[in-house]
């Protein structure tokens, strides 16, 4: 018997494969999901280094203001500082506005003025020797504002003696009050009835005097403080990282002469 040696044809059309169309789809997805994945990947980068040059610029922008703050709370504010507004009758609060300069006297007698240097550095000028606060190569302060009160000095008396004539108040002064009644001079607070006789401080209270229609030249009771205000970018080659930040503190003197 002559047997049959051809092999039996497979039929291979039930078999699957992929058209050329889905391979496309699956291409086309598998490159959205690598773009996404990477877009994802580079904002979180750019989202920490972002974070990490502002805790930097931070960091030494709160140290220069906390070097300000123990200066003030130790150290009396200049009142008669050449770079400061006088009072007089038409100016009867010459720091009423702020100012671009901190002028301060320490426990040593040191001239201590804190400004804005013209490349955008914080800068301290004690006794004609500058130091910079802040990096200018990576910190640029845009804006320095000290708000100072009182606006007049709280420890500027205005006294006058009655005998010897007035020492500090207007000629046409009232008179004075008697501190100590055994005192053949009579010496005390001014009088006064307006606050343009009082050359020095500025002030007529009324509530502290007994007559009627007269008040006293009395500094204000107050303790001095300062409000800093400053704003300040980061010198970074991005421009998304040069975001203005404002930081403001306000520091009381501890100095206490009355």
């Amino acid at each position: 018997m002559i047997g049959n040696n051809l092999k039996p044809k497979r039929n291979l059309s039930h078999i699957a494969g992929f058209t050329l169309l889905e391979m496309l789809v699956v291409v086309s997805l598998f490159s959205i999901l690598v773009m996404v994945i990477t877009d994802v990947y580079l904002l979180s980068l750019r989202s920490q280094r972002q974070t990490s040059m502002r805790e930097q610029t931070l960091s030494s922008v709160r140290y220069a203001m906390e070097t300000i703050a123990r200066s003030v709370r130790t150290a009396e504010i200049n009142y008669w500082y050449a770079g400061y507004p006088t009072g007089n009758s038409t100016n009867p609060n010459p720091l009423a506005t702020p100012e671009d300069e901190l002028a301060l006297i320490d426990q040593n007698g040191r001239s201590i003025v804190y400004h804005k240097s013209a490349a955008g550095a914080l800068q301290a000028d004690i006794d004609g020797q500058v130091y910079n606060l802040t990096d200018v190569n990576n910190i640029d302060v845009v804006n320095l504002d000290f708000y100072i009160g009182p606006s007049l000095n709280p420890f500027y008396e205005e006294r006058c003696n009655q005998n010897i004539g007035p020492d500090g108040c207007s000629p046409t002064s009232l008179g004075c009050t008697v501190d100590n009644p055994t005192d053949a001079n009579l010496s005390g607070f001014c009088r006064c009835t307006e606050n343009s006789q009082c050359l020095k401080t500025h002030r007529c209270d009324f509530t502290a005097s007994e007559i009627l229609d007269q008040g006293l030249c009395l500094p204000f009771n107050e303790q001095p403080r300062v409000t800093i205000v400053m704003g300040f970018t980061s010198k970074s080659p991005a421009a998304s990282d040069q975001n203005l930040i404002f930081l403001q503190t306000t520091i009381s003197s501890r100095v206490y002469k009355r």
